[in-house]
């Protein structure tokens, strides 16, 4: 009896030793990362255990220790999982998410996900939709403890990011007598002008920005009004004109953030402004209280390219 115990014994080891090296986890090339304890709690945001199951039936924390307790490497960055794919279809609208790296443009697509195998052999899928490099080193860390770098988060990343190809395009107004010039709306923002042929000058330019603003912090229980900008000034200390477009209120019962409001405005600059900052610029927008806006070189030179086009044509 206590040999076939221990047969029992010895091809239980074996079978799980077999499992545990059924991925050849050490030959797996690339980086070894680990998930940071801040955010070990908040994997299920954004990580899939089941890959053939629903958003809604992904298990319990418990299910994600493999990823928590152990270090893993990226194996592929194209993968679609069932819950993914509904981005193709009712969460068409919610795909694509504009973020910028490095200073330039660049967006995530979550049809796709990033599949990691943890040194056990256990795979998971990470929707790494709108995520940034500062968010990237937040979650994670390298497991040789060296410093993350920009490589390490667009070699992460992979097929799940690519590269905005911004551009500006003009149009005549035969009742204005004028040329309309606008770039692709980036992220919340574009950059638009009135072109004068005549006078081979613009009109006026403007920074056109979507904004939201809450009367609660998820941090605070303070009440807070509405941010209303009013004016905007930038890192050479010159203010500019702001105009309100439009603004929407819009109250949800027992919202964490209160109500909401949407504003649209437009930042009024100028071509030598632009050119003096084609490689990007930030603007410091003032209201009730004060919010940041970098405006990318990416833009702004979409736009001025698209102006030096327009003044060869005529």
């Amino acid at each position: 009896m206590k040999k076939i115990v221990l047969s029992l014994f010895l091809l239980g080891s074996v079978s799980s030793t077999a499992i545990a090296n059924v991925c050849d986890y050490s030959s797996i090339e690339g980086i070894e990362y680990k998930v940071k304890d801040r955010y070990a709690k908040y994997v299920k945001n954004d990580f899939k255990a089941f890959p053939d199951k629903e958003w809604i039936s992904q298990g319990a924390l418990e299910d994600y220790l493999p990823l928590i307790k152990n270090p893993f490497k990226v194996t592929d960055t194209l993968a679609v999982t069932r819950a993914s794919e509904s981005y193709r279809t009712f969460l068409s609208d919610f795909r694509f998410k504009d973020i910028v790296v490095d200073g330039h443009a660049y967006y995530t697509d979550a049809y796709f996900n990033v599949e990691v195998t943890t040194s056990n052999c256990e795979k998971f899928y990470f929707d790494a939709s709108g995520m940034d490099l500062d968010s990237f080193k937040y979650k994670f860390d390298r497991n040789d403890n060296k410093p993350i770098t920009v490589k390490n988060y667009f070699d992460f990343l992979g097929g799940v990011l690519e590269p905005s190809e911004i551009e500006a395009k003009s149009k005549y107004d035969e009742f204005e007598g004028k040329t309309i010039v606008k770039t692709d709306y980036f992220d919340n923002y574009l950059i638009r002008g009135y072109y004068d042929s005549s006078k081979k000058k613009y009109d006026f330019i403007q920074v056109y920005i979507d904004l939201t603003s809450f009367t609660k912090s998820p941090n605070s229980t303070e009440e807070r009004t509405f941010n209303f900008i009013r004016l905007a000034k930038d890192t050479d200390t010159k203010s500019h004109n702001v105009i309100q477009i439009s603004h929407d209120v819009e109250c949800t019962p027992n919202s964490i953030l209160g109500c909401s409001l949407k504003e649209a405005i437009a930042v009024d600059v100028d071509e030598n402004f632009l050119r003096k900052h084609k490689n990007g610029f930030r603007l410091k927008l003032i209201g009730n209280y004060s919010v940041e806006e970098e405006i990318i070189g990416d833009v702004v030179k979409a736009f001025l390219d698209e102006t030096d086009q327009l003044r060869r044509s005529k």
